[in-house]
């Protein structure tokens, strides 16, 4: 059976409680993932293979909203929900 990968924050907190009584090594990262490019690959392969588990944290719409106002370095763009991004980047972690 597969693990659930997008986690409430109970959820998460429990199943790291796991992983430490393991002594697993455990990768934490975040960000936008708003328009997901080769750096956001680069990054999360190369965390990954720092620990036993990545744990990719994403931000919440209004945060990408305040960080990527539109006009935003010339840019004016859509961004995705988090419930849109999430599902994209769970290849690369074991818990959102």
């Amino acid at each position: 059976m597969t693990a659930r990968k997008m986690l409430s924050l109970d959820m998460l907190l429990a199943r790291l409680g796991e992983h430490r009584r393991c002594l697993d090594r455990i990768i934490f990262s975040n960000g936008c993932f708003d328009l997901f490019h080769a750096g956001h690959l680069v990054t999360l392969e190369a965390a990954r293979l720092l620990g036993d588990v990545l744990v990719v944290a994403v931000n919440s719409d209004a945060s990408v909203r305040r960080l990527k106002r539109p006009g935003r370095a010339g840019m004016k763009r859509e961004l995705g929900n988090d419930g849109d991004r999430s599902p994209s980047l769970s290849k690369w972690c074991n818990s959102l």
